[in-house]
């Protein structure tokens, strides 16, 4: 067997979390933002989104 261990670098295992934690948050926006009612607050939020 190989006895090399492979190992993502910081900067690797750190974009994919940062990667992850935005799609978990464009989801909770999205949802947030489907149960608003229909107000300048919710346009805002779809414009930003």
């Amino acid at each position: 067997m190989n006895q090399n261990a492979t190992q993502y670098t910081p900067l690797a295992i750190a974009l994919h979390w940062l990667m992850a934690g935005l799609i978990i948050a464009g989801f909770a926006l999205g949802w947030t933002v489907a149960n608003m009612e229909t107000s300048p607050q919710k346009l805002r939020w779809i414009s930003w989104y």
